[in-house]
């Protein structure tokens, strides 16, 4: 999903894709950390320059899941390798960050975090093909 046409070049060849704001990578090539050293300093509040990271990160987010409730009107859900580090705080800014720009609304149980970690995507994927597997049989 683009969310800056004159963003950073992405691996897929485009510019501004989601991936390159709100992925692991972009978190550890914006910081010069690995996400495991990113997030307890986070956690800590002691650094602005990590806090505008995830802010920064949070605000992109926040954009796409405007964007996709305003398309699909379903639930969201965060997953993938960064999930298990979004906490209800996360959770709480990403819903007043939605609401502050839509007249429409997204309910704050609609929010969800993955609990598979960052194979989520992969287990959600695979259960299409694992259902039409038990069709059959």
């Amino acid at each position: 999903m683009c969310v800056n046409l004159e963003g950073p070049l992405c691996y897929c060849g485009n510019r501004g894709c989601l991936e390159t704001y709100c992925s692991a990578n972009a978190l550890e090539q914006s910081s010069g950390l690995p996400v495991k050293e990113f997030f307890p300093l986070l956690r800590e509040e002691k650094s602005p320059r990590i806090t505008q990271i995830w802010e920064d990160y949070l605000n992109h987010l926040a954009f796409a899941m405007r964007n996709c409730n305003m398309v699909i009107d379903a639930p969201i859900i965060i997953s993938g390798y960064l999930a298990s580090y979004i906490t209800e705080q996360d959770i709480e800014y990403l819903y007043q960050r939605i609401h502050s720009s839509t007249p429409f609304s997204l309910d704050r149980e609609h929010i969800l975090v993955g609990v598979h970690g960052q194979y989520t995507p992969a287990i959600g994927a695979a259960l299409f093909y694992i259902e039409q597997f038990l069709q059959s049989i």
